[in-house]
């Protein structure tokens, strides 16, 4: 289909980019994503700022573990027939989110509990 002039009546196909997610109303990624913003602020606040660096690194590590494994996860995803169907993309794009936040959870309590037996008792 081929436009040739400007008509704000006519829309314009959608590209797909191989991404598939479930259809939802808009106000919830608007909702999760205030959420999360939120998150950061309030933990900021409590905390954040004298454990920052810690913060940081564990994000950062989780972030490098995440993306050096994503393909594996793909390719097991694949191979398990996962990857053929909305349904299935969906499970394995949550558990790469799953396993990259519980290894910045787990980084974190190593550093903290690593960082507290560095410190001599009172």
């Amino acid at each position: 289909m081929e436009i040739t002039q400007l008509d704000s009546t006519i829309t314009t196909e959608s590209t797909n980019t191989g991404l598939q997610w479930i259809q939802m109303n808009n106000t919830i990624p608007l909702i999760a994503l205030t959420l999360g913003i939120s998150i950061f602020v309030i933990s900021y606040f409590a905390g954040g700022r004298e454990n920052k660096t810690r913060l940081l690194f564990s994000v950062i590590f989780a972030l490098l573990i995440g993306f050096f494994s994503m393909p594996l996860i793909i390719k097991a995803g694949h191979w398990l027939g996962l990857m053929n169907s909305k349904f299935g993309s969906i499970v394995v794009i949550t558990f790469i989110m799953f396993f990259v936040a519980s290894i910045a959870a787990n980084i974190y309590e190593i550093v903290n509990v690593s960082a507290r037996e560095a410190r001599p008792p009172e």
